[in-house]
């Protein structure tokens, strides 16, 4: 079809059928909405992360051995979060085109030891990865113990048709950020982190034009957000995507003028003569609601599982992503969501209200409880007390085997990040806990 389009994002077809007065048509005209949906990207995950040094968040773990059908960085997803030695945490992949593909995920309780953090005590380098370039420290490498004083001269090297924005060193302690391509620092009594970011380069007669991203703007999704050069006189398109409700609350300016919505959401920047930044806002976003049953019982009224949804908070709103993730209780299996939908552990993008329930099917075994036993988690473990005489069984979300055994007092069992069940059996009573490890 010419001039189809072929990025995702919301758009109008028209159809026009002419005049044909020899063949009896008085011509009509046709508008009918579509949408092309981003897309998860296949991924080869990860087979090893490098070694970090004490104090160090996440965002020094670099990642090896992945590859994907799309250009784009492996990494944890809580890069702020200072990690325990032998723990793992959740991955991701970020493509660089956000305009057509979304994140995939690889959950902690999914990963082979290989991917266990390691943390070291003594004072090292570590560079690390970045989109649109790379950086070097002369005559040493990533993970390298350097004694402290040691000058150290960092390289930053773009890609082709990027250009360096900032050198960032990171220490547990201090954090500094530097102008230029090249800087000559001393190594200091800690680990730090070599770091930085790369724009887009602008030729004479092009010009730069800053668009907010994805779910910038809560309550709002934007297409073909990001940095792009336009050239002299040309222009740009994007579109925000809102509830129905929220269409006309939306506000876009640029270079101090303010941009009129045409249909279904489309901006067009028009006519540019210099570096410019897109603003968005939106005003009181109208809530979501999201109804989905979080308790479920048979026709006996006993419980034969639950369904949790993580989210940023109790709100929802248009572009937020939650997680739905059903529980069945001992003899009872999951089956699908009430729309069709087999996955256990579903992700949605909201863009409507959504209803929906988990159907589970069989009968619950050992409805009794062990009421003496008391079951809590902390970072990186599952711990049971007061338990007299038990079999322990601990199974993941994924439904992984990660321990069984026979208990008897109190007992501490370290597990990956993850969302676990914690199965107790004792002269026929059985307990069932599902807990999350953080």
């Amino acid at each position: 079809m010419s001039g189809a389009p072929i990025n995702a994002g919301d758009y109008v077809a028209h159809l026009d059928i002419p005049i044909d007065m020899t063949a009896g048509l008085s011509g009509a005209s046709f508008e009918m909405p579509m949408q092309i949906t981003k897309k998860t990207p296949k991924v080869t995950w990860p087979t090893s992360v490098d070694l970090i040094g004490k104090g160090m968040t996440l965002e020094a773990a670099n990642l090896r051995g992945y590859s994907a059908e799309v250009e784009g960085i492996c990494s944890f997803v809580d890069k702020t979060t200072t990690p325990k030695d032998g723990e793992h945490y959740r991955i991701q992949f970020e493509p660089n085109d956000t305009q057509n593909y979304t994140n995939a995920y690889l959950e902690a309780d999914q990963q082979s030891e290989d991917l266990a953090i390691q943390v070291t005590d003594k004072p090292i380098m570590v560079i690390a990865n970045v989109a649109n370039g790379l950086f070097t420290v002369d005559n040493y490498a990533t993970g390298t113990q350097i004694p402290a004083k040691t000058k150290l001269t960092i390289r930053a090297i773009p890609n082709e048709d990027f250009e360096v924005e900032s050198i960032t060193v990171k220490g547990a302690k201090t954090s500094t950020t530097y102008s230029g391509s090249t800087v000559t620092i001393e190594m200091p009594d800690e680990s730090i982190l070599v770091t930085g970011s790369f724009r887009v380069k602008t030729q004479p007669g092009n010009f730069r034009v800053s668009i907010p991203d994805a779910n910038d703007i809560r309550g709002a999704i934007i297409s073909n957000g990001g940095e792009h050069v336009v050239a002299q006189g040309g222009s740009l398109s994007f579109t925000v995507s809102t509830l129905a409700a929220d269409a006309d609350k939306v506000r876009v300016t640029a270079g101090g003028r303010t941009l009129s919505r045409g249909t279904n959401g489309r901006y067009t920047l028009s006519n540019v003569q210099a570096n410019t930044t897109v603003s968005v806002s939106l005003s009181n976003p109208t809530e979501i609601e999201v109804d989905v049953p979080r308790t479920y019982l048979n026709k006996k009224d006993y419980h034969i599982g639950s369904v949790e949804i993580e989210s940023d908070d109790d709100e929802f709103y248009y572009g937020d992503v939650i997680t739905l993730i059903a529980f069945p209780e001992s003899g009872v299996s999951f089956d699908k969501w009430s729309d069709g939908n087999k996955e256990q552990i579903r992700e949605l993008t909201l863009t409507e209200d959504v209803v929906l329930k988990a159907v589970f099917s069989g009968t619950p075994t050992g409805i009794e409880d062990i009421e003496s036993a008391r079951i809590s988690t902390g970072h990186g473990f599952i711990q049971i007390k007061n338990v007299a005489n038990a079999d322990l069984t601990i199974v993941s979300i994924a439904g992984r085997i990660q321990t069984q055994q026979r208990i008897s007092g109190d007992v501490q069992i370290r597990v990956p990040q993850g969302v676990y069940v914690v199965v107790l059996e004792s002269d026929g009573n059985v307990q069932r806990t599902k807990v999350i490890v953080r």
